[in-house]
């Protein structure tokens, strides 16, 4: 038995951000005014990676506590229209890459899956851990190397983790996802998308979503700037050889959405 699709109004997702299927009130920052809580929220984080110091640092510890006010309104949107290319079986196990705080292993669990979750934030993932309690198994971890046996989960969900990746990682990452998914199962990619815009809120959105990168600090950015460069997760799928089931992209061509089957 499938689960049903969270409830969506006149093709628009309750409480989401505009450009993603929500109403015209959830943008209730202007492009600036984001921008600049981007800026104050990594604070030293920010910093330290321009200087040069590891990812391992937990770059997340001072943003966890308000990363979901930030961009849930974004997010959101997202997640239903993921959860609505594929909506799994109830039971199923759903493993989320870069879990974060939990919100999109939260939807799932509404809908009686298992889940799993993994992230290399600690801050972040104790913020999971109060969200889902015992209903979720989250490890520490790092995704070029699941702590996961081979054929085990329905779903994989990697949503706006690529893009912050080492080039190199990309493809060993997509390769466990590989490993680890059945046979029968689907691989769910959100990201960012290198289209061009129409419309004013769509290069509102592209500035947003460029300088909150170019906050996040210089490895970062410079990783977000490589994978749009060669063409965001569209090459990395063709490379990958995973077949597209399902393709959409929003927000007036700044995201994509591709479901994979696993072969």
């Amino acid at each position: 038995m499938r689960a049903q699709a969270p409830q969506v109004r006149d093709g628009r997702v309750p409480g989401a951000f505009p450009a993603f299927g929500g109403p015209a009130e959830a943008w209730t920052e202007t492009g600036s005014s984001v921008v600049a809580s981007v800026s104050r929220l990594w604070g030293e984080n920010g910093r330290s990676w321009r200087d040069g110091e590891k990812m391992n640092e937990d770059p997340y510890r001072r943003v966890a506590g308000f990363y979901d006010r930030l961009f849930e309104p974004m997010n959101r949107g997202l997640r239903v229209l993921g959860f609505r290319m594929f909506m799994p079986r109830r039971g199923g196990a759903v493993l989320d890459i870069g879990c974060g705080t939990g919100s999109h292993l939260e939807m799932y669990q509404r809908y009686g899956c298992k889940l799993y979750g993994m992230d290399t934030s600690p801050s972040m993932l104790e913020l999971a851990r109060s969200r889902l309690g015992e209903n979720a198994e989250l490890r520490l971890a790092d995704a070029a190397q699941m702590p996961y046996a081979a054929d085990c989960f329905d779903l994989v969900i990697c949503m706006l983790a690529l893009h912050e990746m080492d080039e190199s990682m990309r493809s060993q990452v997509i390769g466990e996802i590989k490993r680890v998914i059945k046979r029968d199962g689907r691989i769910l990619f959100i990201d960012f998308h290198p289209g061009s815009p129409r419309s004013f809120d769509g290069w509102r959105t592209k500035l947003v979503i460029l300088l909150s990168e170019v906050a996040a600090g210089r490895r970062h950015f410079r990783n977000y700037r490589h994978f749009i460069s060669i063409g965001g997760l569209r090459h990395l799928i063709e490379a990958s050889k995973l077949p597209i089931e399902k393709e959409k992209i929003v927000g007036d061509e700044t995201m994509a959405l591709y479901l994979l089957r696993a072969s």
